[in-house]
Parts: structure tokens; sequence; C-alpha cells
């Protein structure tokens, strides 16, 4: 999926927490205590709604993929 941000208008692929849950292989429980334990897992792209949106490309890295 594409978003814009908010910053600059650039056009970037993001993933949902859904997405990112499969791309992990980890249920929402899991994904939850990720996000609070580990430092090096990017942060919710801002300004996008109700929808945490995470930027797909920081997210592959953190899972070793890139």
């Amino acid at each position: 999926m594409m978003q814009q941000t908010v910053q600059d208008n650039r056009d970037i692929e993001v993933m949902t927490v859904k997405e990112v849950c499969n791309l992990l292989r980890i249920s929402r429980s899991t994904f939850c205590r990720v996000t609070q334990n580990h430092d090096r897992f990017p942060e919710p792209i801002p300004g996008t709604g109700k929808r945490f949106l995470y930027p797909a490309k920081e997210v592959r890295k953190f899972a070793g993929l890139q």
C-alpha cells in the first residue's frame, strides 16, 4: 500500500499492523510486546488517521529481509 507522508508529500510504501504481523509471523498481542520492547522497531507514520501505518522498508529491515 502507498501513502503520502504529511511532512513532504512523498509516496512511500506502508504496512498495516496486520501486514506486519503476517510478515513477522506473530500474533497481534506479540506485536504489541515487540513494539514496546524493541527500540529498533520503526515508529508508526504520524498523521495517518486512526490506523497505524508503518514504513515497509524499515519493517523489512527490522525483520532482516533487506
